[in-house]
């Protein structure tokens, strides 16, 4: 009887955890940084993984905020190119920016901060106009050269 119990409770858990995996509102998680400390020429590589009911995602929302200087900031709205999708999609999104380096980050813009702390924040949106939540990245560091 003990373990009965217990087998039903795992295959409960087991059946809750998948039922979330994929949702017609797209879900987007933040995995990884390559790098917490820039200077010039250095290339800031973000990897996201995401999921889809519908595989029809279309655009990331990217936004990059500092800590120390309001005056630094960047947003832009990336359309995502064509792949190959089917229902159930899941995948990782790998974004890389560079120090003075194109595409390039934001530069400190406030004369007096020799290194700023900046993260960045990401959404995703589908075809049918379904967001997922917004995630952050760890913060990291610009150097101003």
């Amino acid at each position: 009887m003990r373990y009965y119990i217990l087998i039903v409770a795992i295959s409960f858990l087991a059946m809750g955890c998948n039922k979330d995996k994929f949702t017609t509102a797209p879900q987007l998680k933040f995995k990884s940084l390559n790098v917490e400390d820039l200077r010039k020429d250095d290339v800031l590589q973000i990897k996201l993984s995401f999921t889809d009911k519908e595989g029809d995602i279309d655009s990331i929302y990217v936004e990059q905020k500092s800590i120390n200087c309001a005056k630094t900031k960047f947003h832009e709205i990336k359309l995502i190119p064509a792949f190959p999708t089917t229902s159930n999609t899941e995948g990782d999104f790998l974004i890389s920016y560079g120090y003075r380096v194109n595409p390039a980050l934001v530069e400190p813009q406030c004369e007096d901060v020799p290194a700023d702390s900046c993260y960045f924040r990401f959404a995703i949106r589908d075809k049918a106009g379904n967001k997922s939540d917004t995630v952050q990245t760890d913060i990291f560091i610009l150097h101003r050269q």
